[in-house]
């Protein structure tokens, strides 16, 4: 019998670090004061990616080389890193909808697989 995924892209669960979150909003807030803001126009919320795994502590980024997790008795195989796409541009708060750059545009400046342009960005990761 084989199993159905519902809801899901490419895997089950979608894991992301506090860490890394808070060096995408310190990447974020560097850029907004370089264009002569005063304070950080954008913060992302981890949960603007829509994960359902979420952990802290480490450094940054740290998940990227994980191929193993285990959480109390349940383990976890990594299955690659998450593409993002222009979703995690839009926010959805208090029934409004606004749509931006970031953090797509941040990320696209260090997390591109590749040099070229037309490559995937990843942030966050499959288990």
């Amino acid at each position: 019998m084989r199993g159905v995924m519902n809801f899901a892209n490419e895997a089950q669960f979608l894991l992301i670090s506090e860490e890394s979150v808070a060096d995408l909003n310190n990447r974020i807030s560097t850029k907004d004061v370089q264009k002569g803001s005063q304070v950080a126009l954008t913060q992302v919320n981890p949960m603007r990616f829509r994960p359902n795994l979420i952990i802290s502590g480490g450094e940054p980024y740290a998940e990227d080389v994980w191929r193993n997790l285990r959480i109390g008795q349940k383990y976890f195989t990594s299955l690659g890193g998450c593409n993002r796409c222009q979703m995690i541009n839009i926010v959805h708060e208090a029934g409004h909808v606004q749509k931006s750059n970031e953090p797509l545009a941040t990320l696209a400046s260090y997390r591109r697989i590749k040099v070229s342009h037309d490559q995937p960005i990843e942030f966050e990761f499959h288990r």
